[in-house]
């Protein structure tokens, strides 16, 4: 299937750096070592547990009171073995203002009990016959709202269904098929530098931006790929960039690496966090963010990297088939909850 065109959003509105994290969930029958099938769980299959539960989930549920994060479920779109969702995500708890950027004008004031939210996607991905699904979670710079998403579906279905079975997640890096033989052909490293400042007439200390400093590095003159040593140290993280390139540990950096991998060429964030350790790169900071089309076949490339590198057959016809495993009331009413 040919990439469809990319559609720029909302008079070009280009927003930060979205990229793409997947994650595995595989079930194992009456916690046996074997995993099964996903489409074999009862009563429906995984795939429409899924659709039944972004559904059909209590908002207050998806509330993170601890860490005060707001996620809303907004729009659920199921296509061939995929269930897609948009999900709003935010912090909650401090007092702030939304600025009218044009004029400076305070447009709302925010209260401790409302959240700022920014719309990222996720999807859930599960071939027929497959012993393995795959959540593809976006984020907007080092925020999103997927990973609460996954993190309550699992917690719901131990909590209905743990005492039969258990449900193992695993954060994939990338295919290692894949990796084994892709050659790092460019490092580019971005670093955020702040300062302190006091406003005149305030006693107040805020912390603004100072300015941004890039660094980039490629091969020697007449290499085009920097050695495999360096590539699985940089991936791995063996090789800290960061300090490698000078910058102190405090600093805002983060790192982006392209591969190649014959014609195909793809780009990763190698961030400080343990997990994920590298997200796929969707759009650049001020690139707009990818239409929901796009989105979607990029998913579904991503899903298909991941299934052939396994030794799993991708059909095309996956992608577009009517899914006929979606439970039509679309509740989560099962005897266990």
């Amino acid at each position: 299937m040919p990439a469809p065109k990319t559609e720029t959003k909302i008079g070009d509105l280009t927003v930060p750096k979205r990229t793409l994290g997947l994650t595995t969930l595989q079930f194992k029958r009456e916690k046996k070592r074997a995993t099964a099938p996903l489409d074999d769980f009862s009563p429906f299959g995984l795939l429409t547990m899924f659709h039944e539960y972004v559904n059909s989930v209590d908002p207050n549920k998806l509330l993170d009171p601890v860490k005060k994060r707001y996620t809303l479920i907004t729009n659920i779109h199921a296509q061939g073995c995929a269930v897609f969702v948009d999900v709003e995500f935010g912090h909650y708890g401090s007092v702030g203002k939304t600025f009218n950027i044009t004029d400076h004008s305070v447009e709302h004031e925010r209260s401790d009990d409302h959240s700022a939210t920014i719309m990222t996607r996720m999807a859930f991905v599960v071939p027929p016959k497959s012993k393995t699904g795959i959540f593809c979670t976006e984020r907007e710079g080092i925020s999103g709202g997927g990973a609460r998403v996954v993190e309550r579906f699992k917690d719901a279905l131990i909590a209905d269904f743990g005492e039969l079975h258990h449900f193992p997640t695993e954060t994939v890096v990338e295919a290692d098929a894949w990796r084994k033989d892709a050659e790092l052909s460019q490092i580019k490293t971005t670093a955020r530098k702040w300062r302190s400042n006091i406003a005149a007439g305030s006693t107040t200390t805020h912390t603004v931006p100072l300015g941004t400093l890039r660094q980039e590095l490629v091969p020697e003159s007449g290499v085009k790929y920097f050695p495999r040593w360096l590539r699985d140290a940089v991936m791995n993280r063996s090789l800290k960039m960061t300090e490698y390139l000078g910058f102190a540990d405090d600093d805002d950096v983060e790192v982006v690496i392209e591969l190649q991998k014959g014609e195909q060429t793809k780009k990763f964030v190698v961030g400080k966090e343990k997990t994920p350790s590298v997200r796929i790169l969707l759009s650049d900071d001020g690139q707009p963010s990818l239409d929901n089309s796009t989105f979607r076949y990029r998913v579904f490339r991503e899903a298909e990297t991941y299934y052939t590198a396994n030794g799993f057959t991708w059909q095309p016809s996956w992608e577009q088939t009517n899914w006929l495993g979606v439970n039509a009331d679309g509740k989560w009413d099962h005897p266990h909850a």
